[in-house]
C-alpha cells in the first residue's frame, strides 16, 4: 500500500494518523509562537520578581487589567481567522486580505481610545486599587504599568488580527518568526530598562511595560511587511470595507464579550478576592498564574490549529472531517495537560520556591497548585472545543456559557468563599476557580457534539466554482478580478517570506 493510500480512508477521508500528522505540522509553529508569547510575559514576571515581593505582587494584576481593556478589540479581530480559513477552504483566497486590513483599522480606532485611558490611569485605577485593599506601594507600580500599556494598545490589537490571518491561511511560520524576534528584543529591553543597564535609568515595573510594548510593536511591524498579494490580495484590499467590518463585528463581538467577562472575572479575582488574604497570597497567586500560562500556552497552539482546520473543512463542506480534527486535537491536548497536572501536584512547593523562597508564599502557593492541577484535563477541553466552535463561527452561545459560569460560579462562589467561609482560606476561592473551568469544559464539548454549529453560514453565497459536491475540493475558474488557485497542497504550508 502506498503512503498516499494509507493516509486516505475509503470515501476520500483522511486516516486518524493523517489527521494527527496534519494537526501537528500546523500546530508545531503555533505552539512555538504561543510558548514564545508566554515567555515574553514570563520574562517580565521573572525579572520583576528579582526586585522584590512588592513588585511581584503588582505585575500580574496590572498586566491583566491592561489585557482586559484591550480584549474588546482583540476579541473582534480573532474573527479574522474564521473568515480567512473558511474562505481558503472555499477556494476564495482573494477575499482574505480584506479581513486582515479591517483588523488594522480596528486597532487604530481602539489605539486612539487607549491614549486618554493611559493619560488618566491614576484617576480611574487608583480608586479600584484602594477598594481592592492594595498597598499604596503595589498600587503605584500597577498604575505605572497600566498607563504605559494603554498608550501602546494599537500594536497589540494589530498583532492579534494579523496572527489570525496567517493562521487562517495555515502559514503560522510568519507569526512565529515575528514573535521570536519580539521576544529577543523584549528580553534585552527588560534587562536594560528594569535594572538600568547601559546607562539607562532603572525603571523597574515601568521598564517592563515599555519593553513589552516595544516587543508588540516589533511583532506587528514584521507581520505587516510580509506579503502574498498574488493569492490573498494583501496589498490590493487595503480599503475600508463596511461589509467585511460588519462580518468581523458580528462573529467577533460575542468573543469580545466572552473575553471581557472571562478576563474581567480574573481581574476581580486578583484585585478584590485575593488581596484580603495578604501580600503573600497575592504573590503566590501570581506565581501560580505563570505556571497556568506555561501549561495552557502550548495547548492554545494546538487549539488554534484546530480552529484553522475546522474552518477549512467547513469551507470544503466536510463537517465530518471537522469533527475528527476537533476530537483528535482534544485527545492530544488532554494527554499533555494531564501530564502537566501531575507535575503541578507532586512538585507544587518546589515550583513556587523557584520564584519566591519566603515560607509563607511557598506554603500558600503549594495549596493553590493543588487546584491548578485538578482542572488541567478540563482546561484542555475548554481550549480545544472553544477554538473548534470559533472556527465554525459559533461564538454567541459559547460566550453566554462562559459569561454565566465565570460570574456565577467563579466570582459569585469565590466571593462567598472569601468573605462568607474564611475558614477554608485561600483554597475556597481556588475551589470555585476549578469548578468554573470544569463546568465550562463540559459545556463547550456538549455544544460541539450537538452539531448546531453546522447551521452557521459565514458566507451568504455559494463558492465561486459552484461546486455541488460536498467533500470535494473547490476548484475555481480564472476571473477578471483575481488570479485564484485551488486549496492548499503540502508545499503551501511553508512560511511566507518576510520582506
Amino acid at each position: 500500500m502506498s503512503q498516499l493510500e494509507s493516509a486516505i480512508r475509503p470515501g476520500g477521508q483522511e486516516s486518524d494518523a493523517a489527521i494527527r500528522s496534519s494537526l501537528l505540522r500546523l500546530a508545531a509553529p503555533l505552539v512555538g509562537m504561543t510558548i514564545t508569547r508566554f515567555l515574553m510575559g514570563f520574562i517580565d514576571f521573572a525579572m520583576v520578581s528579582w526586585l522584590g515581593t512588592t513588585e511581584q505582587a503588582a505585575i500580574s494584576p496590572a498586566t491583566m487589567v491592561a489585557f482586559v481593556i484591550g480584549c474588546v478589540a482583540m476579541g473582534i479581530t480573532t474573527a479574522v481567522q474564521a473568515f480567512v480559513s473558511q474562505a481558503d477552504g472555499r477556494g476564495e483566497r482573494y477575499v482574505a486580505g480584506a479581513y486582515a486590513w479591517q483588523s488594522l483599522y480596528i486597532a487604530l480606532i481602539f489605539g486612539a481610545i487607549g491614549v486618554p485611558l493611559g493619560l488618566t490611569t491614576e484617576y480611574w485605577f487608583g480608586p479600584i486599587a484602594a477598594l481592592g485593599k492594595h498597598t499604596p506601594q503595589v498600587a503605584e507600580l500597577e498604575i505605572a504599568y497600566i498607563q504605559i500599556s494603554m498608550l501602546f494598545l494599537a500594536p497589540v490589537i494589530a498583532s492579534i488580527g494579523l496572527n489570525g490571518f496567517f493562521m487562517g491561511i495555515q502559514r503560522p511560520g510568519v507569526a512565529l518568526t515575528a514573535t521570536l524576534v519580539a521576544l529577543v528584543i523584549n528580553a534585552f529591553a527588560n534587562w536594560v530598562l528594569i535594572f538600568g543597564n547601559l546607562g539607562f535609568p532603572k525603571l523597574g515595573v515601568a521598564g517592563a511595560a515599555i519593553a513589552t510594548s516595544l516587543g508588540w510593536m516589533i511583532r506587528s511591524g514584521i507581520m505587516l511587511v510580509v506579503s502574498n498579494d498574488a493569492e490573498y490580495h494583501t496589498r490590493r484590499s487595503w480599503r475600508w470595507d463596511w461589509k467585511r467590518m460588519r462580518d468581523l463585528v458580528s462573529i467577533g463581538a460575542p468573543t469580545s464579550v466572552q473575553w471581557l467577562l472571562d478576563l474581567g472575572s480574573w481581574v476581580v479575582f486578583m484585585i478584590f478576592i485575593i488581596p484580603p488574604f495578604g501580600e503573600a497570597a497575592m504573590a503566590a497567586t501570581n506565581i501560580a498564574m505563570q505556571y497556568m500560562h506555561m501549561s495552557f500556552m502550548p495547548a492554545i497552539g494546538i487549539g488554534m490549529a484546530v480552529c484553522s482546520k475546522v474552518g477549512f473543512c467547513i469551507g470544503e463542506r466536510q463537517p465530518n472531517q471537522a469533527h475528527r480534527y476537533a476530537h483528535t486535537g482534544f485527545r492530544m491536548v488532554a494527554v499533555y495537560m494531564s501530564a502537566v497536572g501531575l507535575v503541578f501536584l507532586f512538585a507544587r512547593e518546589p515550583l513556587i520556591w523557584l520564584f519566591n523562597k519566603e515560607t509563607a508564599v511557598v506554603s500558600v502557593g503549594g495549596a493553590i497548585m493543588i487546584w491548578v492541577a485538578v482542572f488541567q484535563f478540563f482546561d484542555a477541553m475548554c481550549i480545544v472545543y472553544s477554538n473548534a466552535l470559533r472556527g465554525a463561527g459559533d461564538t454567541r452561545v459559547p460566550a453566554i456559557f462562559s459569561s454565566l459560569s465565570c460570574w456565577i460560579i467563579f466570582i459569585g462562589g469565590g466571593v462567598a468563599m472569601a468573605y462568607g467561609a474564611r475558614g477554608f482560606g485561600i483554597a475556597g476561592p481556588w475551589t470555585m476557580c476549578a469548578m468554573n473551568i470544569i463546568v465550562l469544559g463540559l459545556l463547550f464539548r456538549a455544544r460541539w457534539n450537538s452539531n448546531r454549529w453546522q447551521r452557521i453560514k459565514l458566507f451568504d453565497h455559494e463558492p465561486v466554482s459552484g461546486s455541488a459536491t460536498p467533500g470535494q475540493p473547490v476548484v475555481l475558474a480564472q476571473t477578471d478580478s483575481a488570479e485564484m488557485a485551488v486549496p492548499h497542497d503540502s508545499t503551501e504550508l511553508e512560511p511566507a517570506a518576510v520582506k
